[in-house]
């Protein structure tokens, strides 16, 4: 097995390997994500714990601040800063002495006390417990040294008030003393001294710093270290809001600041131990993986060593892929393949099922139906000198696109300018409904005569549903602002001639061709309408009109004007405004006689000049589905006249006259591009399908399409 073991074998590898890899970085990603969320849970149980604090801190701020109001308040500090007589300053002493004392506690998680310094009396202080001197005052009760003492006095020049916080020998916090200053009435000046014990009451949390800030940039923390002020200098740097606590106090002018620390080490040893554990996993998958790829493999292995021995033998580097590719686009070009001749061979079968239907030729089963339908017959009106090689099929292409999926709607192409539809109707109404629906997006130069059958049951009278469709499109010419032709317009037969489209054409032909035929179908007719007792006489004059409008139709196929082959010119509005129908009768006979003898004389051109004009027609459309009824149109003859024709002048029949251009125009294409798709070729050349394409092809040159690029290949190279 190992000398077959190729890209797919690597592969096999790379994608074990792959998964190990991904599976240790899922392990990493939840290791990370499992360490940052108990980080994230730590931090809000700490902010949960700071906001019990900050809600503490809060009411104590407000008591103290409050007692400090109403000893500010009070008349007896008023009474002892402005006394002059000393019982009247030990009575407010000793009053503001026993205020104090209440105001302060020495109780619960913050213990605080008043003090007052009195300036005007050599600094005589009031503490809560009895009354000194200031010096004796800052030795004994507070912990503050002379520079400290010295600041505040030096604030309280400029300010009304100075923070002085104290830590212990750890660097945490013990004691925040606030200095306030008060003015009397006469400007005697005093200082309100609070100290407030906080030792028992902040418990330092290692993992955060806290600091209390107020708007005059003084800024207390909770412990004095390095790491604290550099936390607090890059405080508006931090982008991460999970890692800071802000809040305002009461206090509009105290804001309460945390900011946690980041503790990695439990991220760096649980990637230490994912390391140790991913290193174990693929190791052991690298091992699983070896072994499960060679055992998926063994398959394959032994497919190659069967299949594509000789490929295998001389190659060192065994592209499985590649083998497996050309193998797959074989097998789906066949499904391809096999799938278009489905496809096509169900369209054909739908297109001939709906022609005998035409015909009347039924199935059983179908002559137990009783829906009714009808039938309409469209023909473009745009004459073949008109239309380019890209309009011609324009309105086959049209309707066969817009009534694939519709199953109200059959199609049935009749050369490239009729069309007939069967239409599963329940109504005339729902049936022109239905027409205009299908026909809104049509090219709107395309100009359409559409004639619509009545209604009739059952799919055994389509057939003739279909023969009146025909005989109503031969009104067209008599009615030609009807948006549909029906049997509605023949309600009133004395107003309408007779003078079908089909016996138009027959004129037309025989004009054309210098037959005198052509003047005996145009005597009968004249005498069929002119003695018809039951015609009025404006349907008579139409008759007569419809008769210069054909003879002037034949000098427009012919692209000639009168005086070019008469001896005289035809004036058309002297025709038409002649009252008398006889003498226009007779003048039109006589135009039509002298007009078949000079187009007789033209039609003694040669036979080959005819055969060209037919041949350059095929030249020129061979890539569209053409048909003898399309060369037939093209030179105002029937199909069957057209194809006798073109059999006594070339010796072959249009078909395969058709077909053995279309595979010498392949096989030009092939020799130019050897590579070229069938299908593409197949369309190329005005074939269906590549399957019909492939049959024909064989039967003209004794090779399929491949086999003759493959020579042509062979032969470049």
């Amino acid at each position: 097995m190992e000398k077959y073991k190729g890209k797919y074998y690597r592969t096999l590898i790379k994608t074990q390997i792959t998964m190990t890899l991904i599976i240790a970085l899922l392990l990493v990603f939840f290791s990370i994500s499992f360490v940052y969320f108990q980080d994230s849970q730590t931090v809000q149980n700490n902010k949960m714990t700071v906001f019990s604090y900050l809600s503490t801190i809060d009411t104590f701020e407000a008591i103290i601040t409050k007692s400090i109001r109403l000893i500010e308040n009070s008349s007896d500090l008023n009474r002892l800063l402005e006394s002059s007589k000393n019982n009247e300053f030990y009575e407010a002493s000793l009053r503001l002495k026993n205020q104090i004392s209440s105001a302060s506690s020495q109780l619960g998680l913050l213990s605080y006390s008043f003090s007052i310094i009195d300036l005007q009396h050599e600094e005589f202080c009031i503490t809560p417990v009895g009354t000194c001197d200031a010096n004796w005052f800052f030795t004994h009760e507070t912990n503050l040294t002379n520079s400290d003492i010295e600041l505040m006095y030096d604030s309280l020049k400029t300010n009304n008030s100075y923070y002085i916080p104290l830590y212990n020998k750890n660097g945490e916090i013990d004691e925040i003393y606030s200095f306030s200053k008060f003015e009397s009435l006469r400007g005697n000046k005093a200082i309100i001294v609070t100290i407030v014990d906080v030792s028992k009451f902040y418990n330092v949390n290692k993992q955060a710093f806290g600091f209390l800030l107020n708007n005059q940039g003084l800024t207390i923390a909770d412990r004095r270290s390095a790491e604290a002020s550099l936390a607090l200098s890059n405080f508006k740097n931090y982008t991460n809001s999970n890692k800071i606590f802000y809040n305002k106090l009461t206090n509009p002018s105290w804001s309460y600041l945390v900011i946690f620390r980041s503790n990695l080490w439990p991220l760096i040893a649980l990637i230490t131990i994912n390391i140790i554990v991913i290193s174990v996993i693929t190791v052991c998958f690298n091992i699983l993986g070896h072994r499960q790829a060679n055992r998926l493999y063994n398959p394959i292995s032994q497919l190659l060593s069967l299949e594509q021995t000789e490929i295998i033998n001389n190659s060192n580097n065994v592209d499985e892929f590649e083998i497996f590719k050309k193998n797959g686009l074989r097998i789906q070009e066949l499904s391809n393949q096999l799938s278009e001749a489905i496809n096509q061979k169900n369209v054909l079968a739908t297109i001939r099922y709906n022609r005998k239907l035409l015909e009347g030729v039924l199935k059983d089963e179908d002559k137990t139906d009783k829906a009714t339908y009808c039938v309409a017959r469209l023909l473009s009106l745009e004459g073949e000198e008109t239309l380019s090689v890209a309009q011609i099929p324009y309105l086959q292409l049209y309707l066969d696109s817009r009534t694939r999926n519709n199953n109200n709607i059959n199609y049935v192409a009749y050369g490239t300018k009729q069309v007939v539809l069967i239409l599963a109707v329940s109504s005339m109404l729902e049936a022109k409904e239905l027409l205009r629906n299908l026909l809104k997006d049509i090219n709107t130069e395309l100009q359409l005569a559409i004639a619509l059958s009545d209604l009739v049951c059952g799919k055994i009278e389509i057939a003739k549903a279909n023969r009146q469709a025909e005989e109503l499109i031969d009104y067209r010419l008599r009615y030609p602002g009807l948006e549909f032709l029906t049997s509605s317009c023949l309600v009133n037969a004395k107003d309408l001639y007779y003078y079908p489209a089909s016996v138009e054409r027959q004129v037309i032909n025989y004009v054309k061709s210098g037959n005198e035929q052509g003047l005996e179908l145009l005597s009968k007719l004249v005498n069929e309408n002119r003695y018809n007792q039951e015609l009025t006489k404006l349907a008579y004059l139409n008759f007569i009109h419809a008769l210069i409008i054909t003879l002037e139709r034949v000098f427009q196929e012919c692209r000639l004007l009168p005086n070019e082959i008469l001896p005289y010119s035809i004036s058309w509005e002297v025709l038409y405004r002649m009252a008398n129908e006889d003498d226009v009768v007779e003048l039109l006979m006589k135009y039509y006689k002298d007009t078949t003898s000079a187009l007789h004389l033209q039609t003694t051109e040669s036979n080959e000049k005819i055969l060209e004009k037919m041949k350059n027609y095929i030249h020129k459309n061979y890539m569209w589905d053409i048909m003898l009824q399309d060369l037939a149109d093209k030179f105002n003859l029937t199909p069957k006249y057209c194809g006798m024709l073109f059999s006594q002048l070339s010796n072959d029949t249009f078909k395969n006259y058709l077909n053995s251009y279309r595979i010498e125009m392949a096989k030009l294409e092939i020799q130019k591009n050897p590579s070229i798709k069938i299908l593409d070729l197949s369309e190329m050349v005005g074939f269906n399908s590549s399957t019909s394409f492939i049959r024909v092809f064989g039967k003209y040159t004794g090779l399929s399409p491949k086999n003759f690029a493959d020579e042509v290949a062979m032969k470049k190279y």
